[in-house]
Order: C-alpha cells, then structure tokens, then sequence
C-alpha cells in the first residue's frame, strides 16, 4: 500500500471499515454488503479496501477478531479499581455482552456460520479448554468467587443467551428483557455470593 496514510491513520481507517462493516452486517446480513459501497463510505476507493483486507470472508474474520477484543475490552471497564468484578460489574458486563451482542455470528445465516468455520482458521473454534479458560478468568476475577462456583452451568448459560441472540423471532419480544435479566442474575449466581444491590 502507498505511503499515503500514516500508521496513525491507516489503522483509524482500518477500525472505521470494520465498525462501518459490522453494522452493515448487522442490518443488512452478509451477503448484501457490498465492498463498493463501504469503500464509498468511508471516502476511499474499492482498491484501498483491498490493501487492508485480501478479501471479504478475511474482512469479515477480522471483524469478528476485533468484535471479541473489544468485548474483553469492555469487561476492564466493568472491574473496581484494583481489578475486581463485584456481582453487579459482572451483571453489568454480562448485559452490556446480551445488549451490545458484538458475535458476528448472530448475525450469519446457518450456512454462512458453517461455511465460516470451515474457512477460517481453526482455532478461532470454540472448545471445552477455552470455555474453561474463559469461566476460569472470570472467577478469578471476581471479588468474592462461590467456593462452588457453576462454571460449567454459568457457561452454559452465556452460550444459551448467545444461541437466542442469533434467532429472536423465537421469542416474544414483550418479555425479552425481562427474561434476559432473569438469565443474567442466574449467571451471576452461578459464580458469585455477592447479592447484586442496586
């Protein structure tokens, strides 16, 4: 790529792309974002798309890398001070995660997921190790862990919020928020003794 951007602005730029392509997808589904068009957008030409990104199913991965790092970005924001989860920073975090829903994959049609896990690299593909990992890192992150923690049901839990995120016309959308609440304070107490005071 021509020198024609500084790294300061080539990276604004290549944030801009991706944020501008995730809410393209969305409200428009994959298949109907068109590079012309966001190239358009965000004031450069289709070519200097392709110097960021080789190609649209490696754009859409990136989003999906940058999507999850902001997501564990997020989670910092929710912590006390000294680095600690309370129960309501994690009840926070969990509901800003079901609201903000940054999984591409909510978003793909059942066989775009599938064509994506097939195309991408391999360890982007959850496993057990990871969901261990994951529920771990937050236990250890909490102020006052159950000494009995559920972290297998706590993940469980998450994934199930996940899973109704991706079809929410299954739901009755008067009870929604209320029933993600519901699933949010079982998650927390899954994981932690504190009572969540408000």
């Amino acid at each position: 790529m021509p020198k024609i951007f500084t790294d300061e602005e080539r990276e604004a730029l290549r944030i801009k792309l991706m944020e501008r392509g995730f809410e393209l997808l969305k409200t428009q589904g994959y298949k109907r974002i068109r590079i012309e068009a966001l190239a358009l957008d965000c004031y450069i030409a289709k070519g200097t798309f392709y110097a960021f990104f080789e190609s649209k199913s490696e754009f859409l991965y990136q989003i999906m890398l940058y999507e999850r790092q902001r997501a564990k970005d997020a989670l910092r924001t929710y912590t006390d001070e000294d680095g600690k989860l309370s129960a309501k920073g994690l009840y926070q975090y969990l509901r800003w995660l079901f609201d903000e829903n940054p999984n591409v994959f909510a978003y793909l049609t059942p066989s775009e997921q599938q064509y994506f896990l097939n195309e991408w690299p391999s360890g982007y593909i959850e496993h057990e190790d990871t969901d261990y990992a994951t529920m771990n890192m937050l236990c250890h992150m909490l102020r006052k862990p159950r000494a009995d923690a559920r972290r297998e049901c706590a993940c469980n839990l998450m994934k199930m919020g996940a899973a109704a995120l991706t079809v929410p016309n299954l739901f009755l959308r008067n009870a929604w928020d209320e029933t993600l609440d519901l699933l949010t304070l079982q998650i927390v107490a899954c994981l932690t003794e504190q009572e969540i005071n408000y």
